[in-house]
């Protein structure tokens, strides 16, 4: 089972988590965000976490794992910064090329939550330090800018869901779903344990922040994700989740979408 994972610090829980479920059979690499999509869907992996616009965006290639996705209510890892501060905004905001999510919640958080319409221009390294700039992955770690996950929360009061697993359509099995769902329990017992560990700038968001039960929370949370992509980009562009569950009967091959 070849899994691709985001080079973020807390993929090496996951990590330890779907070997501990899947056993041998895993083999797990960590590839930027943006890459797993295009090697799901091409057939060099098996499961991938997906960014959450990515998985609404592509949900008739997907079958989307209950039990376990990446949320938080901060985000160390995306962060706006505004060296002139919100009252002094200027009309563009700097974005990294292949940060698409992360993009899109920060123009909507600035539009939504401060009611600040700024210009978005893609840059291959996402500015130069000191302009008005998204700043994403372990770059953004130290940066004093706007948290996007606190931002998302103050917004939409829920957490922000940053990635679900997936497989390609028709290809989730009951017994792989039910290791993905038992590793969101391995994952969140490993979080608390290996924090202490951690660099600083990342214990407390390991501790109280991060999550990866994809729980009522994360739900509501993506529900609220989707009024707002099908709002801004329109309905030809999102489909719903397509979450797959357990079966209640013996058919292993028996797997529905959960609807």
């Amino acid at each position: 089972m070849d899994i691709a994972l985001w080079n973020l610090p807390y993929s090496a829980i996951l990590s330890r988590s779907l070997a501990t479920t899947f056993g041998r059979s895993a083999q797990t690499r960590e590839v930027a965000p943006e890459q797993t999509l295009p090697l799901l869907l091409s057939g060099a992996v098996d499961i991938a976490l997906l960014p959450t616009v990515a998985a609404l965006r592509h949900g008739d290639d997907l079958d989307v794992f209950p039990g376990l996705a990446v949320s938080s209510w901060s985000y160390p890892f995306a962060k706006i910064e505004l060296p002139g501060g919100l009252g002094a905004i200027g009309s563009r905001l700097e974005l990294p090329e292949a940060a698409s999510q992360e993009a899109f919640v920060a123009s909507l958080v600035l539009q939504e939550h401060y009611n600040i319409r700024i210009g978005a221009v893609p840059s291959p390294a996402g500015g130069p330090p000191g302009s008005q700039r998204l700043v994403v992955g372990l770059n953004a770690l130290g940066s004093d800018g706007l948290d996007l996950g606190q931002e998302w929360y103050e917004l939409a009061n829920y957490p922000m869901v940053w990635g679900v697993l997936a497989m390609r359509k028709g290809e989730a099995r009951p017994s792989t779903i039910q290791a993905v769902v038992d590793a969101a329990a391995v994952a969140e017992r490993l979080r608390q344990e290996e924090a202490p560990g951690l660099p600083e700038e990342i214990v407390d968001f390991f501790q109280r922040d991060l999550r990866f039960r994809f729980d009522d929370l994360a739900t509501a949370s993506i529900t609220e994700l989707t009024q707002y992509l099908f709002f801004y980009l329109g309905n030809d562009e999102i489909d719903e989740l397509p979450l797959v569950h357990l079966p209640e009967n013996d058919d292993p091959d028996d797997v529905q979408p959960l609807v």
